[in-house]
């Protein structure tokens, strides 16, 4: 059973969806600032080159073998140049899991910036395409220039709408904007890809990658509305693929009210 699984519903109960379960270190975190560096010098493309290339070779067999890996819809993929893909932030490896989405090059990812470490932690997140999100006004405007660099080259951007990491937890959480704003800012699209945990073989529980139908932004909406549509139908996509992999509705613990 999942550790966390009783502070998870407290939570839940509490509506603090965004709360992170996993103590976490800022001593060793690189500072992100306006010279914080989003991209890659030339000897970190060759550096990237080599690990990428050999992420390919054990990526899926490390996935099968942690987790009975499997994607679902991946045909759903077929023809988008240029994505936001947003994943329910569930698995120590979920970053992983969107890697087979595309060329391994074009694939990066987004996350709280204290992943960005002084020490050879940081260095490989780096490689593998980290872009933290939480900085100074330089450092995302920065982000955001890097971004739209990567959008427009056909590249995939992953973010974790839901913000924190809940192992294990079933359900989708509600979602920030960010992801979303980036979406319209760049006039691309939304992958919503759902993470379900499914019996597998000898009734091992796997993770299933389910991915989902593009959604676009709808230009006759203004700024904020647009966001903010773009947001619901995302969650609505994964209430639907949760309530189909699971057979039931979306429910999440009631608040105990307080005893007068």
């Amino acid at each position: 059973m999942n550790k966390y699984t009783e502070k998870q519903k407290r939570l839940e109960r509490e509506g603090k969806f965004d709360t992170d379960l996993l103590p976490y270190r800022t001593d060793n975190m690189r500072l992100i600032d306006e010279n914080y560096p989003f991209g890659f010098t030339f000897a970190e493309k060759l550096c990237r080159g080599i690990v990428l290339s050999l992420l390919y070779l054990v990526v899926r067999p490390l996935l099968f073998f942690a987790c009975g890996f499997r994607i679902r819809g991946k045909e759903n993929m077929k023809g988008v140049k240029g994505a936001i893909v947003i994943t329910n932030h569930v698995h120590y490896f979920d970053c992983l899991m969107a890697e087979p989405l595309h060329s391994y090059f074009k694939v990066f990812h987004t996350g709280a910036g204290f992943n960005a470490k002084r020490d050879i932690r940081g260095w490989f997140l780096h490689i593998l395409g980290f872009l933290p999100l939480n900085g100074s006004f330089g450092a995302q405007k920065n982000l955001k220039k890097r971004i739209g660099e990567i959008l427009q080259k056909g590249g995939l951007v992953q973010f974790y709408p839901e913000h924190a990491l809940w192992q294990g937890y079933k359900k989708p959480r509600p979602f920030k904007n960010g992801a979303f704003r980036y979406a319209c800012d760049f006039s691309v699209p939304v992958i919503p890809t759902f993470i379900t945990f499914e019996k597998g073989f000898l009734r091992r529980e796997r993770a299933v990658l389910n991915v989902l139908p593009p959604l676009y932004p709808d230009k006759a909406l203004s700024g904020k509305q647009q966001v903010e549509r773009l947001r619901d139908e995302s969650f609505a996509a994964f209430r639907a693929c949760y309530e189909k992999a699971y057979g039931i509705p979306l429910v999440y613990e009631e608040k105990i009210s307080e005893s007068c």
